[in-house]
């Protein structure tokens, strides 16, 4: 006699407090059927996926499953799965062994209890896992034969996730369905947590923990995974897979962002928003450095608790903060403290706002925000602080840039020794078109550049846009480039690692993304000849 397995379900109950568990999706573009295991699954865990959540378990976890059999005249067999190999434990534990009716061979999917996975689940805490079943079959109850194995990858969050997620939604086509390439990384870095904040500060450090083994680092400020309002989730997770993604490079936004959502799909509240709006700060360790400096933000971004004010404590994997309680720039003695669930404050002692900021202004300004999921240019939205704006038109003299008449010209490659890994087209208000692409130099794997270009409609001035740009970079460092002439106005960074300029109705930025600086000056130079030589 013959028996197989057709389907086992584990989100097998539209309501979900029935089952513990939530909807999920693989990644961006691939879904997770339900029933989440069939024959068609391949022996990789993966393939198989289920998520529970701890503060939603119901008393007795269940599973659905589906059998048929080749003896068509049985009217019922036992079935049951024990943990494999024999004699291991796993999350989930056994699948108690039930009585199933036959109709013409066929079960249909049928109830199976798991009566140590609530323990177990609660005792793991956070966790990710492969587990492995051996099903079994009887005709009498008593004596059971191997005839099939399962193999399945499990999840354990603290609560539901939170926004940007929506793991009550089974629709295909939602991208915020919680993903299992995010679970497999969160659920990694906060590793047998069992309350939110305990997940949130793991994997603040984990994150800024990146920098210090020379995956990421904070180059010129600017953002290449928060942008629009939106989170390039799948290229941050191809930059931990695969060392490159948007580049190496990442600023607060990238920060802010990445550790409220990775937390937020381990049932964590927290939001990403800002204070400022000139911050000159006491010596920081910037992720991905080593040394301790001073630097000046014009805007910085945490993850934020609550209504993210002073009173509401944040997450800052951005950077590290003298906390010995002498954080002055006179004190060479620094002990590094990584903001997690630390208060903002007014300035008392050993708070945020205390640790970090030396002069200037250092307030919370929100607006707090989930950015949602997806792609988007650089240097969008838009700023829309005016008092910001202002300091930026102060600091980078903006009455004395010059204008020019519109041209419409085409961006073409300039580059040689460097080969293109991505190219993206955006479409935004008053810009027709905005192409980004992604160079890598030959034979690196730590040099790499982004060029953006934008093309501004008759509706949008180009000189207010470069202003934008300049504001969307988190330290305001640049200085107004004289030689070479780049545009009809142009600045740039200490080290010539980033360059913005204006060419007609056209604004360009040219910035080092990965963890070894480039210079672009000379691609800057290449880049305006070839925006300038066209016809108009």
């Amino acid at each position: 006699m013959q028996v197989l397995l057709e389907n086992i379900a584990f989100n097998h109950d539209p309501d979900l407090s029935k089952t513990g568990s939530f909807f999920l999706r693989r990644n961006e573009t691939q879904v997770v059927p339900i029933p989440e295991w069939n024959n068609n699954c391949s022996s990789d865990p993966a393939c198989a996926p289920a998520a529970y959540v701890i503060a939603a378990l119901p008393a007795t976890l269940t599973i659905k499953a589906s059998v048929v059999c080749d003896d068509t005249s049985l009217d019922s067999i036992h079935i049951q799965a024990v943990e494999s190999p024999a004699g291991s434990t796993h999350i989930l534990g056994s699948v108690q062994a039930i009585r199933v009716s036959l109709i013409k061979g066929k079960s249909g999917l049928v109830a199976f209890q798991l009566p140590d996975a609530r323990t177990r689940i609660t005792n793991a805490g956070v966790s990710v896992g492969n587990i492995a079943w051996q099903w079994q079959f009887s005709t009498d109850g008593q004596n059971w034969t191997d005839f099939q194995k399962t193999q399945h990858r499990i999840y354990t969050v603290i609560g539901m996730p939170q926004k940007p997620w929506k793991p009550t939604s089974n629709a295909q086509t939602d991208i915020h369905v919680p993903w299992t390439e995010v679970l497999d990384q969160s659920c990694k870095w906060a590793a047998e947590a069992k309350d939110v904040d305990t997940a949130a500060a793991r994997i603040t450090r984990n994150m800024y923990q990146l920098g210090q083994n020379k995956l990421v680092k904070y180059v010129d400020g600017a953002a290449c995974y928060a942008r629009d309002k939106k989170f390039d989730c799948t290229r941050f997770l191809q930059l931990l897979t695969q060392g490159f993604g948007n580049g190496q490079a990442v600023n607060c936004e990238d920060c802010a962002t990445v550790v409220s959502t990775f937390s937020n799909v381990l049932g964590a509240k927290l939001f990403q928003s800002t204070m400022g709006v000139h911050i000159n700060t006491h010596p920081i360790l910037l992720i991905g450095h080593d040394d301790w400096h001073s630097t000046t933000f014009g805007i910085h971004e945490v993850a934020w608790k609550n209504n993210c004010d002073v009173n509401d404590p944040l997450f800052d994997a951005c950077l590290q903060v003298d906390g010995d309680g002498h954080p002055e720039v006179g004190d060479l003695n620094h002990k590094a403290l990584q903001p997690t669930n630390l208060v903002f404050g007014t300035g008392q002692f050993n708070s945020y706002k205390f640790c970090l900021f030396r002069s200037g202004q250092c307030d919370p300004i929100g607006p707090k925000q989930r950015r949602r999921l997806g792609s988007g240019p650089f240097g969008f939205p838009k700023i829309n602080n005016l008092s910001f704006l202002n300091d930026l038109k102060q600091r980078y003299e903006f009455h004395n840039w010059p204008h020019r008449p519109e041209g419409h010209v085409r961006h073409k490659d300039a580059f040689d020794g460097w080969e293109k890994i991505s190219v993206r087209r955006f479409a935004e208000e008053n810009f027709s078109n905005v192409i980004e692409t992604l160079f890598k130099r030959r034979g690196s794997s730590q040099e790499f550049v982004e060029i953006t270009v934008y093309e501004a409609g008759s509706a949008e001035q180009p000189n207010e846009f470069l202003l934008q740009l300049l504001g969307h970079f988190e330290v305001l460092n640049f200085t107004r480039l004289q030689q070479p002439i780049v545009g009809d106005v142009s600045f740039i960074a200490p080290g010539n690692s980033a360059v913005l300029f204006r060419r007609r109705n056209f604004v360009a930025a040219i910035r080092s993304v990965g963890i070894s600086q480039t210079q672009v000056d000379e691609m800057a130079v290449a880049l305006d000849l070839s925006l300038h030589d066209f016809d108009q």
